[in-house]
Order: structure tokens, then C-alpha cells, then sequence
């Protein structure tokens, strides 16, 4: 209906950080210190990589950025519709690279898109969304104590130096953006 509520998104774009070769202390530098204000301000972060040309020692440093920050994150992979000879596993392929040389921000959700001919550029939002939902989820101690339980069966916690079992008692999450969990 006409009286529910619309979700306002703002965007701040941190005006495309170069190489860390080009950072001398000229505006560039300060382009960069605002890019990290920007990630702590921010709700969900949208890390753009170039998908024609991999991920970058920069795009790491952003990433584990976002780590520390706990912030939501989302990665959109641009430029897919220049990423040559696709095939049925480009797209599984380039995931798994994703994730092998970004674990930092392993749990986030990729996006492949292409800002020039506008494909799946209407799913940022959704995602987006997703994203908030996951950051600010609360989780019941009864299910995260649950999966704790089987994980123990499945993979015991490593001995002491004495030999002795280490014990994993209970966990609990302790408070949202992003989601702790404590393992007692």
C-alpha cells in the first residue's frame, strides 16, 4: 500500500583508490584515509573489483579493512561482460577464486556485474538488503549450541600439550553488527 515505508540507500562512492605505486601524499592519499572513514561509517560496504584484472594487494587491504570494522559487506565483480571466452564454469570458477583471495570477507555475497551494459546491476539492492538482515541477526543460543554440538562430533577440539581433551562447553552470540559468538 501507499503508507508503508521505503528504504532510502545512500551511496558514497570513495572516487576509485589507485594503486598503492601512485599514493604519494597529493590528494590521492587523502582519497584513501576518507575510503576508510567511509567503510567505518557505513552499513554494508560494496567492495567494486575489476573482474578483467583480479584482485589486488589494495583490494585485500580494503577487505580485511572491512574485517576489522565488522561491517556488512557485498563484492561486485564489474566488468563481467569483458571477461572473455565465459563458459559454463567461468562463473563457478571465478567465485572460487573470489573467495580463496579474499577470505578475509569469505562470508560475503558476490555479485558479477557489468556497469557499462547495466546486467545485474538491479540486483545490488536486494543484495544489499540481504546483507543488512545478515548483520544484524540474532541467532538463539539453543540453535548456535546445536550446531556446536555436531560440529564437536564431527571434528573433536585438538589436545593439550598434556594430552588431555580440550573441552568446548557452550557459546553464545553477545550482540549484532556484526554477530559475535563466544565459545565457552
Amino acid at each position: 500500500g501507499s503508507d508503508e515505508l521505503s528504504t532510502i540507500y545512500r551511496f558514497v562512492d570513495t572516487a576509485g583508490i589507485r594503486r598503492k605505486c601512485k599514493v604519494r601524499f597529493g590528494p590521492e592519499f587523502f582519497m584513501v584515509n576518507r575510503a576508510l572513514r567511509a567503510i567505518r561509517r557505513s552499513d554494508v560496504v560494496l567492495l567494486i573489483l575489476d573482474a578483467t584484472s583480479g584482485v589486488t594487494e589494495q583490494d585485500r587491504v580494503l577487505a580485511q579493512k572491512v574485517s576489522d570494522d565488522g561491517r556488512a559487506c557485498v563484492i561486485l565483480c564489474n566488468k563481467w561482460d569483458a571477461v572473455l571466452d565465459k563458459d559454463s564454469s567461468t562463473y563457478d570458477k571465478s567465485v572460487k577464486y573470489m573467495r580463496e583471495e579474499l577470505p578475509q570477507v569469505r562470508w560475503a555475497p558476490i555479485l558479477f556485474i557489468s556497469a557499462a551494459t547495466g546486467q545485474r546491476v538491479g540486483k545490488i539492492y536486494g543484495v544489499v538488503d540481504d546483507a543488512i538482515a545478515a548483520h544484524r541477526k540474532r541467532i538463539s543460543t539453543s540453535i548456535l549450541n546445536e550446531v556446536l554440538r555436531d560440529a564437536v562430533l564431527w571434528q573433536p577440539p585438538p589436545g593439550r600439550r598434556n594430552g588431555a581433551q580440550a573441552k568446548i562447553y557452550y557459546c553464545n552470540q553477545v550482540s549484532t553488527r556484526p554477530p559475535p559468538i563466544i565459545v565457552f
